[in-house]
């Protein structure tokens, strides 16, 4: 899998062919990403549901509503950064977002997912917001890369003050060319 700048990519496909997208929502074999940045100045939390920073008590919830591929992924974040989870009716967790890359200048929301069946009711906004909360009082800034036909998130995002930097990311998933 390969995150580059778009001005990388002629050097990287003399080595590797993109054979699929790293997003669903993409159109062909690569993913065209946004970075979008929040501080203090541009926040506006908006939180509608419960919301918790999860723990491995949490894991069992996870696994239940998530399955047992993500389950994982979010047990490393937790170990390694901060995960945050929202539940719909105060008692089905529905949305989750981590970070576990951030510095004293900058943090990195990753991993934001709603599941399918409780899309489009606030969940990712309400959970977002809380991440970013707590990822400001530790940073400046707060950052995320999001593919550029992802619109219901790249909504979400603007929403909670988010705004698109002059930067774009590539990401594909490749193959090593024959020689």
């Amino acid at each position: 899998m390969f995150v580059i700048e778009p001005g990388h990519l002629a050097v990287v496909e003399d080595v590797f062919k993109s054979i699929e997208s790293m997003d669903v929502a993409s159109h062909g074999k690569i993913t065209i990403f946004f970075v979008m940045k929040v501080n203090s100045k541009t926040f506006n939390p908006i939180i509608k549901h419960r919301v918790k920073k999860l723990g491995v008590e949490d894991l069992d919830d996870v696994l239940k509503q998530f399955g047992e591929e993500r389950s994982k992924a979010i047990k490393k974040a937790i170990r390694r950064g901060i995960v945050y989870g929202a539940y719909y009716e105060k008692e089905l967790l529905a949305s989750l977002a981590t970070s576990t890359e951030f510095l004293d200048s900058v943090a990195l929301i990753r991993g934001v997912y709603t599941h399918p069946s409780f899309r489009n009711r606030g969940l990712a906004t309400s959970v977002c917001s809380a991440i970013s909360k707590e990822l400001l009082s530790l940073s400046k800034e707060v950052i995320l890369w999001v593919a550029k036909d992802n619109l219901p998130a790249i909504r979400v995002y603007e929403k909670i003050g988010f705004k698109k930097t002059k930067y774009i990311l590539l990401g594909f998933k490749a193959r090593r060319r024959r020689k």
